[in-house]
């Protein structure tokens, strides 16, 4: 029982990791978009 559980908890570790690094990724990708959209609208203004 106490082996299922540790593998158990592992695994939970695992997806909470996984959720990390897909909502960095997506953090990083909406500040690229940003930066690419301010660089439109400055183009547009000048």
């Amino acid at each position: 029982m106490a082996v299922w559980t540790g593998s158990w908890d592992l695994n939970q570790r695992k997806e909470k990791n996984i959720e990390l690094e897909q909502s960095q990724m997506c953090h990083l990708l909406m500040k690229k978009l940003w930066a690419l959209l301010r660089r439109l609208i400055f183009k547009q203004l000048v």
